[in-house]
């Protein structure tokens, strides 16, 4: 069971297109989230590792060939600007 920072008790409902929201039963806070989002987290984390950035571009470069995942590498390379770190993805 998550708990959302008002106290209250966070609970997780399915949504289609591989996304699922996430809502506050106590303060009604909302948040969708797609399985995107955990990709782009990962693999930008990643990415900032030494000799690892390689291996992400070959991995985003694959999955993007998947409609699924259109637009991933800009979004990974816009999350590593957010992370502070200098590092071309898309080249």
């Amino acid at each position: 069971m998550r708990q959302c920072k008002c106290g209250g008790i966070i609970k997780q409902n399915e949504l289609t297109m591989q996304r699922e929201s996430w809502h506050c039963e106590s303060c009604g806070k909302y948040e969708i989230h797609s399985q995107n989002d955990q990709f782009v987290e990962h693999y930008a984390k990643l990415a900032t590792q030494p000799g690892w950035i390689d291996y992400v571009r070959h991995q985003v470069r694959e999955m993007e060939k998947h409609p699924m995942f259109n637009g991933l590498g800009k979004a990974v390379a816009q999350r590593i600007k957010e992370l502070n770190v200098s590092c071309d993805i898309q080249s």
